[in-house]
């Protein structure tokens, strides 16, 4: 292996997200391709990294604010100098951009400085809605993001959104498919799944996997499941850890339906799941591209999701590969759910998703836009 040939991903940390996971199956794709990855992370902390690749060099800045990784990120570039510097998560992303700014020397040629990519893989403009730090971030988009050398949009719906918050970036902006299927994903599905409900499944069981917040919408899901249950027996697992943890729980003992809900926390092979769940939903407020919906199609799960910004629609074919509901409509949802069950299994959506979606081709996608092979 050529030790020129060196690429860097800058990420915040490894606690655990669908962004999070496609930027090590990328750094395992490029360590194929034949070349050296550094990971670089603001701290290094979370369960995904047990999932990096042994060949890729993990770096960590010590840093719990993103922001202040900023001087190791420049002292990182002017000493190395990658051939490019990818990264992901907005504030991430407006950060590796200063950092490549500054790193710069006055009359450095472009064809020796390293290339900025950064992935916007959410809705930007729904973010605006989110926390205090994220409209921050917003605010810098349109000043920041044209100063990228690319831009990776995860989805069609998100590249419009750049281009409605930042015209001056759409130049540079191009739609990508996500890395998120491995072959080997086949055997992690085979492994036993720790969850009694579907290791003896004698009632339908419905899936749900993300962070525990509010875009999330879990809330949406736990009063469309009520009203399944309400007809006859079934149950639901959420997997994923955050901050409404005890309200769902609250929420799910309001309802009635605490016995056959639960919430078995984070969980670092989804696969077991998703390959014997009876339906995967998203019940998301919006999206980017949602790997999780992504996986379960490769898992040849039936899914329902809502058509929210952006992703779903795209991802399923218009609603060709899996049923599409009204963002925040629970009977919408609960029919859906309830249909999906009837649908004769379609093998063919899975070999799609395999081929689009696979690790190789999306990895030498992202590594052309930085001009190399």
């Amino acid at each position: 292996m050529n030790s020129d040939r060196k690429i860097s991903i800058f990420l915040p940390s490894l606690r655990g997200g669908g962004a999070e996971r496609a930027m090590i199956l990328f750094a395992q794709g490029a360590i194929q391709a034949g070349y050296k990855v550094d990971l670089l992370l603001s701290e290094k902390s979370g369960p995904l990294e047990t999932l990096v690749d042994p060949a890729v060099c993990v770096i960590s800045f010590q840093q719990p604010r993103v922001a202040r990784s900023l001087p190791a990120l420049v002292g990182y570039l002017k000493r190395e100098q990658p051939l490019a510097l990818y990264s992901t998560i907005p504030h991430a992303n407006c950060i590796s951009i200063l950092a490549g700014l500054l790193s710069r020397t006055p009359f450095q040629a472009s064809s020796k400085r390293t290339r900025i990519i950064v992935r916007e893989s959410n809705s930007p403009v729904s973010e605006t809605k989110a926390s205090f730090s994220r409209k921050i971030t917003h605010w810098l988009t349109p000043y920041l993001y044209p100063l990228a050398d690319n831009i990776i949009a995860v989805s069609n719906g998100v590249r419009d959104e750049i281009g409605r918050i930042s015209p001056r970036s759409l130049r540079k902006t191009t739609v990508c498919h996500t890395p998120v299927y491995l072959p080997h994903f086949e055997e992690l599905a085979q492994e036993a799944c720790p969850h009694a409900w579907l290791s003896h499944k004698s009632i339908p069981v419905y899936l749900g996997i993300g962070r525990l917040t509010p875009q999330k919408n879990f809330s949406l899901l736990l009063k469309a499941f009520t009203s399944i249950r309400r007809k006859h027996p079934a149950r639901l697992i959420i997997l994923g850890e955050g901050a409404l943890r005890k309200k769902l729980i609250e929420q799910a003992d309001a309802l009635g339906i605490a016995d056959d809900i639960s919430l078995p926390g984070f969980a670092l092979n989804p696969f077991p799941y998703l390959k014997r769940a009876d339906c995967f939903v998203l019940s998301s407020d919006f999206e980017g591209m949602p790997n999780v919906l992504i996986q379960a199609l490769t898992m040849g799960t039936k899914v329902v999701a809502t058509d929210c910004p952006s992703g779903p629609r795209e991802c399923l074919g218009e609603g060709n590969y899996g049923r599409l509901v009204p963002v925040g409509d629970k009977n919408a949802l609960a029919d859906a759910m309830e249909q999906v069950l009837n649908d004769e299994p379609n093998p063919k959506i899975a070999a799609i998703m395999k081929e689009r979606y696979g690790v190789p081709a999306t990895t030498a996608a992202y590594l052309k836009l930085a001009g190399l092979e």
